[in-house]
């Protein structure tokens, strides 16, 4: 009675119980039914000494291969294909992972970065770590631009919107280009842009909206070179390249 209650699938936390049990078995005397209990209680052994590989081979691998301080784009589909593993454990086997709330954690940064957002999680581990944090994302036509932020420099966590887009023509007369960006405040430091521009080559200033006054202020400069636009901001919204400042009155067109 008492190995027919065990409930299955067996579970690793049983492996005592089942234990005991065939110690009290091989204390009684020759019987029917002991050799048919004890092939079933060293099933469960076996049964149990599975499942409990899967659970140390992936904790393994979430300490190999999981750098909590250092998730990024690069990690997408080593997190995916652990999550994937995690997901298949039972739930009483998901809590004796030691490294599995490292796991979780890194999915969750590598869901934000899928959606366009770089998380609150990532700045703090810049601030902890003073390293380089890059986002790679997509223009609508298709090209690629980089968000790269330098650990020194972060002042805060905060999630920031990663999008971007570029203006391909202005109705604002002195401007080259305009560069939007979905992040409207704080990009909790100072973070450098590079994307492909058809720009001219050169020193361009660079011009930033004041969301707040309706003012148009300067920014410091940008700098194109072999078709890449470079500049670097501490807060979202639109800037243009220009020669002079631009006029708050005139309208632009964009991507």
């Amino acid at each position: 009675k008492k190995v027919t209650a065990i409930a299955t699938p067996v579970k690793i936390g049983d492996k005592d119980l089942v234990n005991q049990y065939l110690v009290e078995l091989n204390t009684l005397g020759e019987w029917d039914k002991k050799e048919s209990l004890s092939k079933t209680l060293n099933g469960y052994l076996g049964d149990i000494a599975a499942r409990q590989k899967l659970v140390d081979a992936l904790d393994k691998d979430i300490w190999n291969q999981v750098d909590p301080l250092r998730i990024c784009q690069d990690d997408t589909a080593t997190v995916k294909k652990l999550m994937s593993r995690y997901a298949a454990l039972r739930e009483d086997e998901k809590k004796l992972l030691q490294n599995g709330e490292s796991l979780l954690e890194a999915a969750d940064v590598i869901e934000s970065l899928d959606n366009g957002i770089i998380p609150k999680k990532v700045f703090e581990n810049l601030m902890a770590t003073k390293e380089a944090f890059t986002y790679t994302g997509t223009l609508s036509g298709g090209s690629t631009y980089t968000l790269t932020w330098d650990g020194k420099n972060v002042k805060k966590a905060g999630d920031v919107k990663a999008g971007i887009k570029i203006g391909t023509g202005s109705n604002i007369s002195g401007t080259q280009a305009q560069v939007e960006f979905t992040q409207s405040g704080s990009m909790n430091g100072t973070v450098k842009l590079s994307v492909k521009t058809s720009v001219k080559d050169g020193t361009w200033n660079l011009y930033w909206l004041n969301p707040d006054k309706l003012t148009i202020q300067s920014a410091k400069t940008a700098t194109v070179s072999s078709g890449k636009l470079k500049m670097s901001v501490t807060t979202g919204g639109r800037y243009w390249l220009a020669s002079s400042a631009p006029k708050m009155e005139e309208d632009t067109s964009s991507d």
